[in-house]
């Protein structure tokens, strides 16, 4: 297993770097990324490259058992390429460049930046194509914004518009265009959407746009490197829960994802639980885009920050959150970074060392993490993550509430996390599934929160999992648009309709924390941010609103659709409480059962090889638990256990099951 750092050796003198690779060694760090950003260093001068900086910083660290993965320096261009090609700088809406001084920077569609990329890439393969040391990639750096306008992108824009309408009479049918006398005699006049809000057809348009082209930029240096580097493995470090891109398309191309995951945040333990909820989420999500296991190529190793830093890591919080990591499906980790910086914008995004470059607590917890995951690699290695509960999630989706949230009060992820949250206390494993391109029939249970964009073919493969023995659940503002964000003129949840045994013929949002109470059984319950006023048909009532004029129509609902069932639930509850009995119950009636069911601030997530079940069980509590367990053993002490185990406060245990 990999276990290493990001490491910029560029940013010392050559004196130090045979002292990183000793306390690296002797820390049992075993890989490093490099160069991301080192463009400038490696290509001063356009065409003349120098690596000899490099070779001898691969050379030490090869030489103390240290891999490396390279990155393609493109996420941050040196100043010569925004002076001498001002074609490669982005502009932002207001049809201003961007001011050179940042980092990610430039135009995803200049055929100048994208010729310097090539360049760049191909010289670095060439060179690094046969080093024994470097065994894999990264592309660029965190891809997403800024999203750029200018002349260029226009132009790719209306090639872009051209190959998937065909006709601009079928571009102004399908966006409407006819509202406010807004239609076009030719692909030319279709402008960018600078001014917001705009046509939500254009808008939806340009998002897809925007992360085709960043998608097609990466693949310009996949080709590359896959035909110069065939042996080395390709990846990109993508950004959790980030939606500016359509993760899916961008990570079709790589051998594995990668992600950075930063997590210290909040002063109180609700905040940090939080945070590391929402942390596995993100975990699940990296790990379901290609449906296999994936790397941290980032993570925290000390306060993050600029010009203003979070709070420090606590003892046993960084141990910890590796294993949360490796438990959901990592098998690689980097801390972010090696050494503080002492130069530049992150001069307090803290690494494992300190400005002085000391050995310090965090510098002995790192290593504590680096031997126990060596001791675990012949065990957990080649295991996977195995679910029978799966959340759809959709880019498409979050960019149409982006351009119209509906409520002021909506939030995507919050809205999932609530299920999510539900879930990961129960001890159950979660995947995520792209439901245009999933096949979602391993699956005994499906949550496909605000369903928003819904296509026939869509509606019809939830309607077969249902019928075929699935459980769906279902929430507000399904069915309501198709994919030309245009409102369906069916009645809601429209395509979904049937399957819910529902009709919704009005509805409202609820702005301002605005609340409604909810009777559900023996139980009330607030709600907010949205209100589908259900009317049940085939389906039976689980929720009414308890509002005047309103107490007739249900919030939530079940249908029993063919051998499956079908939930909808009309409106944002409040109350965790709602969700943890929901589920429970559905979990229940899907017949599907944690291995192991964990306490309040512990989080269990199990991985799985042959006949073999690894189950990983973190302590976030500030106190000690005991917890009952199948027999098995406990591979970082080496204790045989038979019914219970006890975890002290911020401790960790791996479960071998067999």
């Amino acid at each position: 297993m990999y276990v290493g750092v990001d490491y910029y050796p560029e940013h010392w003198p050559e004196e130090r770097w045979q002292i990183d690779a000793e306390m690296m060694q002797e820390a049992g760090i075993n890989a490093v990324r490099m160069a991301e950003f080192a463009w400038v260093k490696m290509e001063p001068i356009e065409g003349i490259y120098d690596f000899s900086w490099l070779d001898k910083a691969i050379d030490i660290l090869h030489n103390h058992g240290i891999s490396v993965i390279l990155g393609t320096p493109t996420g941050s261009m040196p100043a010569w390429v925004a002076l001498k090609y001002p074609d490669t700088v982005a502009t932002d809406r207001n049809g201003h460049k961007i001011p050179y001084g940042a980092r990610k920077d430039n135009c995803p569609s200049s055929l100048s930046y994208r010729l310097l990329s090539q360049r760049i890439t191909r010289a670095m393969a060439e060179h690094y194509r046969n080093n024994p040391a470097v065994i894999g990639w990264q592309t660029d750096n965190e891809f997403g914004e800024p999203n750029c306008y200018c002349d260029t992108c226009k132009a790719a824009w209306h090639d872009w518009l051209k190959k998937r309408f065909g006709s601009i009479d079928r571009l102004n049918e399908s966006w409407g265009t006819i509202f406010w006398s807004h239609s076009y005699r030719s692909f030319d006049e279709v402008p960018l959407p600078r001014r917001i809000p705009s046509n939500p057809s254009l808008e939806l348009d340009y998002m897809r746009f925007y992360s085709d082209q960043v998608v097609s930029f990466q693949k310009e240096q996949i080709d590359i490197l896959r035909e110069v580097c065939p042996h080395q493995f390709i990846t990109h470090n993508f950004m959790g829960f980030y939606d500016n891109l359509d993760y899916y398309k961008l990570a079709h191309d790589l051998d594995f994802v990668s992600w950075d995951y930063y997590y210290n945040y909040g002063s109180t333990w609700d905040d940090r639980m939080a945070s590391y909820r929402r942390g596995s989420a993100s975990h699940d999500l990296m790990r379901s885009l290609k449906h296999k296991n994936f790397w941290i190529m980032e993570t925290s190793a000390g306060p993050t920050g600029a010009s203003i830093y979070d709070r420090n890591l606590r003892p046993k919080e960084m141990r910890r959150m590796n294993y949360q990591a490796v438990a959901h499906g990592a098998d690689g980790l980097m801390w972010f970074r090696w050494r503080t910086s002492r130069y530049g914008q992150e001069q307090y995004w803290h690494g494992l060392l300190q400005h002085d470059g000391q050995p310090n607590r965090r510098y002995r917890e790192a290593a504590q993490v680096a031997y126990e995951f060596q001791k675990l690699a012949s065990k957990i290695e080649g295991s996977q993550i195995k679910a029978d509960v799966a959340i759809a999630l959709s880019y498409q989706d979050r960019w149409a509430f982006h351009i119209q949230p509906n409520s002021n009060a909506f939030n995507y992820i919050d809205h999932m996390m609530k299920y999510y949250k539900a879930f990961i206390k129960q001890g159950i494993n979660i995947d995520f599934v792209n439901l245009d391109v999933d096949d979602v029939s391993g699956y005994k249970l499906l949550i496909v929160p605000t369903a928003y964009i819904m296509t026939e073919q869509i509606a019809g493969k939830l309607d077969g999992f249902a019928r075929n023995g699935g459980t769906v659940v279902l929430t507000f503002r399904s069915g309501v648009k198709d994919v030309e964000n245009i409102p369906y003129d069916m009645v809601l949840p429209g395509f979904l309709k049937d399957m819910a045994g529902i009709r919704i013929e009005e509805y409202e949002a609820l702005n301002n924390h605005a609340s409604y109470r909810v009777a559900c059984g023996d139980k009330r319950y607030s709600c907010s941010v949205f209100a589908d006023w259900i009317i049940p048909e085939k389906a039976t009532a689980l929720a009414y609103y308890e509002e005047t004029s309103i107490d007739e129509y249900a919030a939530a609902t079940i249908n029993h659709h063919g051998n499956g069932t079908v939930y909808y639930i009309g409106t944002c509850f409040d109350d965790e409480e709602f969700y943890d009995s929901l589920l429970v119950g559905i979990l229940q009636n899907a017949h599907i059962k944690p291995l192991i069911v964990p306490p309040k601030g512990v989080e269990i997530c199990t991985r799985y090889k042959g006949e073999a079940v690894y189950a990983f069980i973190l302590n976030h509590n500030d106190h000690d638990v005991s917890i009952t367990i199948p027999y098995g053993t406990e591979l970082i002490s080496g204790r045989q256990l038979s019914s219970s185990i006890d975890i002290t406060a911020g401790d960790v245990a791996v479960l071998e099951i067999k």
